[in-house]
């Protein structure tokens, strides 16, 4: 009988002992919420949807937010941020000045502007080829012109597909 009791007890020290030791470290504090603070990123100030937080003298960003903005993968797991380089094929050189959400708009309307232009002149094309001063050398000219247009929108749909790879949160916008 003492030597139940003897490890009823040694349970009860141990599964207490476990009980304790696994509190959380979750402890409240008292921040203070800066909608003052502005944030650059490589000398360009960027708008944050969460605004950066003051506790203790230490600034507190959102890190989901900025690191997205980085080109980072985030995620959150068992209690772990994890964050990651996705990798990528090219490592796309964002022009001086412009952040990667201002080169991949810019990239969309360039690419808009020259579809645009293709199918004008093609319909232009398809018209003259009736006209009877139409030439021979005149369809040899549009097809190069159609040719290196094309090439030129898929050359802008390479740089906006690895640019996506590079910085994935641009296709959520």
């Amino acid at each position: 009988m003492k030597k139940i009791i003897a490890g009823f007890i040694a349970g009860m020290i141990f599964a207490t002992a476990g009980t304790a030791l696994a509190q959380t470290a979750i402890e409240k504090i008292t921040a203070s919420v800066r909608t003052d603070y502005s944030v650059e990123v490589d000398g360009k100030k960027v708008t944050l949807t969460n605004s950066p937080l003051a506790y203790n003298g230490s600034s507190y960003l959102p890190v989901r937010e900025v690191s997205e903005m980085l080109g980072k993968e985030v995620d959150f797991k068992d209690g772990v941020i994890k964050l990651t380089t996705p990798e990528i094929k090219f490592n796309i050189k964002i022009p001086d000045g412009l952040t990667p959400q201002e080169y991949y708009n810019k990239l969309i309307a360039e690419k808009e502007k020259l579809v645009e232009e293709l199918n004008e002149t093609k319909a232009t094309y398809e018209e003259s080829k009736n006209d009877p001063r139409f030439t021979e050398k005149d369809d040899e000219l549009a097809v190069i012109f159609f040719k290196n247009s094309e090439e030129r929108i898929e050359g802008i749909d390479k740089m906006i597909s690895y640019l996506l790879e590079q910085y994935p949160q641009l296709s959520k916008k």
